[in-house]
């Protein structure tokens, strides 16, 4: 945002990434995880069809919410469980 804010022109972010450079690193890890996440998830689609691969999706996001909140420590709230079992239900 604040590259933008002051042009945002190509030097200006090059600058920047060679300031920040830790930044960029601790962003590049999850930043690929998730493209290869990604890739699979077209390759799971192209083999399975399409309502075994929704369900699955489904489940991704239960597990990661379970997870999340298992490793941080944290209860989930009320509100957070009935959205979770009201989207996984559908």
């Amino acid at each position: 945002a604040y590259i933008v804010s002051q042009g945002g022109t190509p030097s200006a972010i090059a600058r920047n990434l060679r300031r920040d450079w830790r930044k960029m690193v601790l962003l590049a890890v999850p930043a690929s995880i998730y493209n290869v996440q990604q890739t699979l998830e077209y390759v799971a689609l192209s083999n399975l069809n399409a309502a075994v691969f929704s369900v699955l999706v489904q489940c991704k996001l239960l597990s990661t919410a379970l997870f999340a909140a298992g490793l941080m420590g944290r209860r989930l709230r009320k509100a957070q469980v009935i959205s979770l079992v009201l989207l996984f239900g559908v």
